[in-house]
């Protein structure tokens, strides 16, 4: 080796160099987070560098403005109430109850993860489309009910309020989960030795000490529900449901091009929503309680139901059929040639699949959604590992903590409307490409890179780290025969996570894909409005056994990796 490499190497192994590597990463991060933001509001605030509201006059007189927000407030009111108090109530009844189910438990919140929003969208039209649901169909035989529609019919409210709560409950279900395991139940077992019953002790006790949790749960809901644009396309449209994201994306897609009044909206709702994350911290800085501690639940902790306790494990049940029927519908309306064909061995066949697989357009979008999907779960969970790991050795902590949180607090249409603004144009011109994509996802799925990430790095075993150093081992050489090995398992997590969020990804998707880079999300909604249902539930299918297949590989890979390191 050469001097001038081996002094290089000496610099990239000191531990000054790895601050500066950093602090670099950390620009780079904040770069790609807060330039879209700050891009999107100068454009809508600043016209011809004077300060004005022009576009937000144009917004508020647009067409059918006054009813997409009445329809966005019913839909984000009705979804947070609907999937906090399920998610609420599933973790109440895993954690404090004997009615839970120990094998569900951990199983429970990934479910909904697994299946793609499509997927389980046409999972509930296949089951209930007012004249052909295979639901209706047997409700109607079995009530000998004469009409030729219904019973049940999901263009309306309340339907769309409970399929897209049920995808969005494992999200309170996993906050308020962890908020119990880790409180003492002491509290309630006292306050059930001084006489009170077991729904007293419920809301005056158990509900209580979870409101932080169940607070912040709420508000995650929220601003999923706000940027939600799958469910309100799917189910609302027909019902003639407006909400603000299917709003942004008319703008964006409409001809002539509304794209000032979209940007508006979506600095709007991104100013709405900044302001409840702030209420909703000083409302948790303002909180000032003692918060008791304590192990997880044992067996005789557990607060027994007596008679309601089957009464409660059929809510799991109901929860769990909620999720795995639409499933099983979405793969046999694969099966059919059309939509509302009736079931019967002659009719099941593999011709949407060819016909998928075939098609030029949806075989590249199933490519670049896994390959996108992938690389953007890399970089996230690099990007993430770094970062938190040099917060947790009190490197530039606040700063890492706001970059990597910020996107949490964005709505993905508001995201996808900056990164048109900020990259669209010159000097970047990235519109369409898949550098695009990816930077997007990557951005938008940070906050839960960084969750996995925090915990990978919480279970690491500073010691070794140490006695690494102090044996004069460089910082790459322990990061990669030390660190390395002891987070593989939690960032592979992580990485599961956000790859299977990139895939089945359609906001961003359908605002950023261009034609030379389809992606799943963006053609599932091209072969919705132009009638190819069929094709769409082959689509959706394709990519969650896909899905499966390729974490199944890469757990495979990752953990070889890991034996070899140890």
């Amino acid at each position: 080796m050469s001097t001038a490499t081996a002094d290089l190497m000496r610099r990239l192994g000191s531990r000054g160099s790895t601050r500066w590597a950093v602090n670099i990463l950390l620009v780079a991060a904040g770069f790609l987070v807060l330039y879209p933001v700050v891009r999107m509001l100068w454009r809508s605030f600043v016209i011809d560098g004077a300060f004005t509201l022009g576009a937000f006059g144009e917004l508020f007189e647009a067409r059918g403005f006054s009813s997409m927000i009445a329809d966005t407030a019913i839909y984000v009111g009705g979804t947070v109430a609907v999937a906090t108090a399920m998610g609420g109530f599933l973790a109440w009844a895993m954690e404090r109850t004997d009615a839970r189910i120990g094998a569900i438990a951990g199983v429970l919140p990934v479910i909904p993860i697994l299946v793609p929003a499509i997927g389980l969208i046409f999972g509930y039209l296949a089951l209930f489309s007012p004249e052909t649901g295979y639901a209706n169909l047997l409700l109607r035989k079995v009530f000998s009910l004469q009409t030729t529609s219904g019973p049940i019919s999901l263009t309306n409210f309340p339907s769309l309020i409970f399929v897209t709560a049920v995808s969005f409950a494992p999200m309170a279900y996993m906050i308020i989960s962890a908020a119990l395991r880790n409180a003492d139940p002491a509290l309630e077992e006292a306050s059930r030795v001084n006489g009170a019953s077991k729904w007293r002790t419920f809301w005056r006790v158990t509900l209580p000490t979870s409101r932080t949790a169940i607070l912040s749960s709420a508000l995650m809901i929220a601003i999923l529900s706000v940027g939600a644009f799958t469910f309100p396309l799917f189910i609302g449209t027909p019902a003639n449901i407006t909400t603000a994201s299917v709003f942004v994306y008319r703008g964006f897609s409409s001809w002539p091009p509304q794209q000032d009044i979209a940007i508006a909206l979506s600095v709007l709702l991104t100013i709405i929503v900044q302001i409840a994350v702030l209420a909703q911290l000083r409302a948790a800085r303002g909180s000032n309680r003692a918060v008791i501690a304590g192990k997880r639940s044992s067996a005789s902790a557990l607060q027994p139901l007596g008679a309601w306790r089957w009464a409660v494990r059929g809510f799991i049940a109901f929860y769990m059929t909620s999720v795995l029927l639409p499933l099983i519908a979405l793969i046999v309306a694969s099966l059919l040639p059309y939509r509302g064909a009736t079931i019967s061995l002659d009719n099941l066949s593999f011709a949407n699949y060819r016909s998928v697989l075939s098609d030029a357009t949806s075989r590249s979008a199933l490519i670049n959604s896994f390959s996108f999907g992938a690389i953007a779960a890399v970089l996230a969970m690099v990007v993430a590992a770094v970062l938190i790991y040099a917060a947790s050795v009190r490197q530039r902590s606040r700063a890492i903590d706001l970059v990597m949180y910020v996107p949490a607090a964005i709505p993905n249409t508001a995201l996808a409307a900056a990164f048109i603004v900020a990259f669209a144009g010159p000097p970047f011109n990235l519109y369409g490409t898949a550098t695009l994509l990816i930077l997007a996802y990557v951005t938008a799925f940070l906050p839960q890179a960084s969750a996995s990430a925090t915990a990978a790095v919480s279970q690491l075993n500073k010691e070794l780290v140490e006695a690494s150093y102090v044996s004069m081992a460089s910082p790459l050489r322990t990061a990669r025969r030390i660190i390395t090995p002891q987070l593989l398992p939690g960032l592979f997590a992580g990485w599961v996570i956000v790859f299977f969020l990139g895939v089945n990804e359609v906001t961003i998707s359908v605002l950023l894909a261009g034609l030379d880079t389809p992606v799943v999300g963006q053609v599932a909604v091209e072969f919705f409005e132009s009638g190819r249902v069929p094709h769409v539930t082959a689509m959706a299918v394709l990519t969650f056994l896909a899905s499966l297949i390729v974490v199944a590989l890469a757990y495979r890979t990752v953990s070889r990796a890991a034996a070899t390191t140890r």
